[in-house]
């Protein structure tokens, strides 16, 4: 959470009105402070102050999270600093509390100030000189500051800095080849933030929908620093770019954490602050609105619920996997957790498991996004080769299920303060995140990155003006894209409904890798409007069934070479009932080109078939196959009609009685689409099954 917003109007008076610095420094006594009621409530202040101060000086040399211990010594600091602005310390103090909180930025004009004014430094603060180099991007005089402090500092205040120092050096190391690296992007605010912390984006396949969480001042009472909980904001980016709404039916009394928003925008996981912790739970949209949130993985510390923080999670393409952020995880500081479904009806799942040693840290990981190609991850960390604070990284998962070592996404997505929150848009070339970089309006904002070569696009016109009025961070060249700027990735999305009526079909949806036959995902369509979302990943022919009771299921084939890009494929579904004249294409039955053999991978699709027929024993079935026109009509009709025999022929070999199936091939005349091109060709060569009795 962040200053109230008491404070933060502190901070722009001071900010504006102070521009010259005081070179004196006045003390917290009578012949200064001539109020003796003023000065006996800022000192009182202060010291509420230190005992949050010290605790987060004593968290900080373990390594451990400082936010919450600085944040509350802040509110009382500043209370202090309206009766007395030029006191060294105390300008110290608020310099270095705001360096590890979400208002980074704002400490480099208070260690200016302090510094200004200080005759020489005590002990800490040749540190603190050192981190306002960093805030100077002064990299390679803060890397000289900090390595002079051995000699400078007492052994044992030195040796409570070590790690941090030690740390800090790698950070202007990293960024200081980071930013000579710099990456092809453009980087913008996207003009709805607050003063607060807006974070936790979440972004539906098509970018219609943003959905946040924000402290923002909201209708709940803050608490006794002034701070307000989290809500839960819905932002429209194709019509009200700039106006969000809290969603209603996610707010609570205390914190509620966007999450992930599922791919097709159907579903939201969320967190929830009750009995002293955060839980996941998860809503569904239903006409228009959001159904109250419910548990997402059991009951309350069963499974991967704990004592401790279950937050900031994503979904994965799979829906057998969460993943999340806990601060329960074997490092002791916030880790990168998922759990696994075991039983989906009864909502029963696994226990928390680390992602990897190569994802977490011994410092605070900070968020977490599974991209719909499955394969690659997305996360914030102090840790790796962070250049400050929380950096973006990417892995990728291996054919072992490991995710592999990180890579950072690089300046200007990444900089000397915050960024985290990151999720990207499905075919990689857009994404969201927050940052409490200087370009912003208070704490965290959100910021829209696109990967966009020499010169930034212009937008739609359907679009707002902001991307064009605001003069963006980085241009910068081409040759140095990374590799994930585009995913090569297949959306397929559509909505199964009756033939008949148009109403949806809850139906399942099942995919099969073609060239082993191993099942590589099943799911469900949304039982309230029959939508579906897949992702199929370049590299593989999948064949996909469509089944529902009482229904002749539904096949597709999407054969995807190693080097398709990214596509997005929509289609309507009509399921057929189980009913006389009511035929089906088998779109996953092979053969090779003038060949009557069936293909192996055409076993999953013909097993479908007679699974069909052991269930309704009364079917008797025409099998027809069919050809484009290329040949004579009389080889066509041949080569048909082997190959709706040879279909006949596996049925019955699984135990179909001969009587129920009659073969027929029907060669070029019955073609379903034109023969002048090869795409319609391949429509005509098919293979289809009807019910005759």
């Amino acid at each position: 959470m962040t200053v109230t917003k008491v404070l933060i109007s502190i901070f722009i008076f001071l900010n504006t009105s102070l521009s010259v610095y005081s070179q004196e420094n006045i003390s917290f006594k009578l012949s200064h402070i001539k109020n003796k009621s003023d000065l006996k409530f800022a000192k009182n202040e202060i010291k509420k102050g230190d005992e949050f101060f010290y605790s987060a000086r004593n968290a900080l040399y373990q390594l451990e999270n400082t936010f919450d211990f600085f944040e509350k010594a802040l509110y009382h600091y500043f209370l202090a600093y309206k009766i007395n602005q030029y006191n060294v310390e105390l300008n110290f103090k608020i310099g270095e509390a705001l360096y590890y909180t979400t208002k980074m930025h704002d400490a480099n004009f208070y260690l200016t100030k302090a510094i200004k004014s200080s005759n020489e430094f005590e002990d800490y603060e040749f540190f603190l000189d050192a981190l306002k180099s960093k805030l100077d991007y002064e990299y390679d005089n803060c890397i000289k500051k900090l390595k002079a402090l051995k000699s400078k500092l007492k052994k044992k205040d030195y040796e409570k800095l070590k790690k941090i120092i030690k740390k800090t050096i790698r950070e202007c190391e990293s960024a200081i080849e980071k930013e000579k690296n710099k990456q092809e992007v453009w980087v913008d605010n996207l003009g709805i933030n607050s003063a607060a912390d807006e974070i936790a984006s979440c972004v539906s396949l098509y970018e219609d929908e943003l959905i946040f969480s924000s402290n923002m001042q909201n209708e709940n009472l803050s608490d006794e620093f002034n701070r307000y909980d989290f809500d839960i904001y819905s932002l429209d980016l194709k019509k009200n770019k700039k106006n969000a709404v809290s969603i209603s039916s996610l707010t609570s009394l205390d914190n509620d954490i966007s999450g992930s928003l599922y791919y097709d925008g159907s579903k939201l996981m969320y967190s929830k602050f009750n009995n002293d912790n955060f839980d996941i739970y998860e809503s569904f949209r239903k006409d228009n609105n959001w159904t109250e949130g419910k548990r997402k993985m059991g009951d309350e510390l069963r499974g991967p619920n704990t004592e401790n923080d279950e937050f900031f999670t994503s979904y994965d393409p799979f829906e057998v996997k969460v993943y999340f952020v806990t601060n329960g995880g074997y490092s002791g500081n916030k880790d990168i957790y998922f759990s696994g479904v075991k039983n989906k009806e009864r909502n029963i799942w696994g226990g928390a498991q680390s992602a990897g040693i190569e994802i977490n840290t011994n410092y605070d990981e900070g968020s977490v996004y599974i991209h719909p190609d499955g394969k690659t991850m997305y996360f914030s960390s102090k840790g790796h080769d962070s250049m400050g604070g929380y950096d973006i990284f990417v892995s990728e998962i291996d054919d072992l299920g490991q995710w592999g070592k990180p890579v950072n996404l690089g300046y200007p997505i990444n900089t000397i303060y915050d960024d985290n929150y990151f999720v990207m848009t499905a075919d990689g070339r857009t994404a969201y995140f927050s940052s409490n970089r200087p370009s912003g309006n208070g704490g965290y904002d959100i910021y829209k990155m696109k990967y966009k070569g020499d010169k930034k696009l212009m937008l739609s016109q359907s679009e707002d003006k902001l991307f064009s009025e605001i003069k963006p961070i980085a241009s910068l060249k081409k040759k140095n894209a990374p590799k994930e700027s585009l995913k090569l990735l297949t959306i397929f999305r559509g909505k199964v409904l009756d033939n008949v009526s148009l109403k949806p079909v809850e139906s399942e949806i099942k995919i099969v890798d073609n060239s082993n036959e191993n099942n590589y995902n099943t799911l469900k369509t949304n039982r309230l409007d029959g939508s579906f979302l897949v992702a199929l990943p370049s590299g593989k022919n999948y064949g996909i069934s469509i089944e529902s009771k009482n229904y002749l299921f539904h096949s597709e084939n999407f054969d995807l070479p190693k080097d398709s890009e990214f596509n997005i494929v929509e289609k309507e579904i009509y399921l057929k009932s189980i009913s006389v004249g009511n035929n089906i294409i088998l779109k996953n039955v092979f053969f090779d080109l003038d060949k009557y053999n069936l293909k192996k991978s055409s076993f999953t699709e013909l097993d479908r078939l007679f699974n069909l027929l052991v269930e309704f024993k009364d079917l008797k079935i025409e099998i027809s196959g069919h050809t484009d026109n290329l040949g004579s009509e009389v080889y066509n009709e041949l080569l048909s009609q082997k190959r709706a025999d040879a279909v006949k022929k596996y049925l019955i070999n699984k135990g179909i009685s001969n009587q129920r199936i009659i073969s027929i091939g029907y060669g070029q005349t019955l073609p379903v689409s034109s023969n002048s091109d090869e795409l319609g060709r391949s429509q005509n060569r098919r293979t289809e099954f009807k019910i005759i009795k």
